[in-house]
């Protein structure tokens, strides 16, 4: 994978890391959606200055299957309020009900708010990140790398083992 330039689309430490909490809430409002007729959710990826990705989930405006439609407006307004956080935005974000986490021809033509897309596989339980860049006509696609944290194990009083969030 080649190294950008642009520190706002590149992560420094060698991926984006997508936090277990972040994960779990993006898959419960995922199966949420695709229970209630194959929808999806969608929203904008904001990172920290660790790379560590936040999700903030805006309203999916089509109510088609297998379809999302955020508005620009949201999106701009979450951007603002990041940046007053000292976060930045990465690009946008939405699920795949069935199937798997790489962009579709409508992805390509539509999606991509920053030129970056998280997608996420309910099915797989699995998010790929994607970056698209413009080539005269054509778009091309490269996947970002995306490290998916996990929970830890700690023991608690005795044999009892609880899993507890890092």
């Amino acid at each position: 994978m080649s190294k950008w330039k642009c520190s706002a689309l590149c992560s420094t430490r060698g991926g984006f890391i997508l936090p277990y909490t972040e994960k779990r809430r993006l898959h419960l409002r995922a199966i949420r959606a695709q229970q209630r007729g194959h929808l999806e959710v969608c929203g904008v990826v904001v990172v920290n200055a660790k790379d560590r990705i936040k999700l903030r989930f805006l309203v999916n405006y089509s109510t088609m299957p297998y379809k999302f439609e955020m508005r620009r407006s949201e999106a701009q307004a979450v951007r603002r309020a990041s940046e007053r956080n000292g976060l930045r935005v990465l690009g946008s974000f939405h699920s795949h009900p069935v199937g798997g986490a790489k962009p579709g021809p409508g992805d390509i033509g539509k999606a991509f708010y920053r030129g970056v897309e998280l997608i996420y596989d309910v099915c797989g339980r699995c998010a790929r990140l994607w970056k698209v860049q413009k080539q005269g006509r054509v778009k091309r696609l490269s996947e970002l790398p995306l490290h998916e944290e996990g929970r830890r194990t700690v023991k608690v009083q005795g044999k009892q083992k609880r899993r507890v969030e890092i």
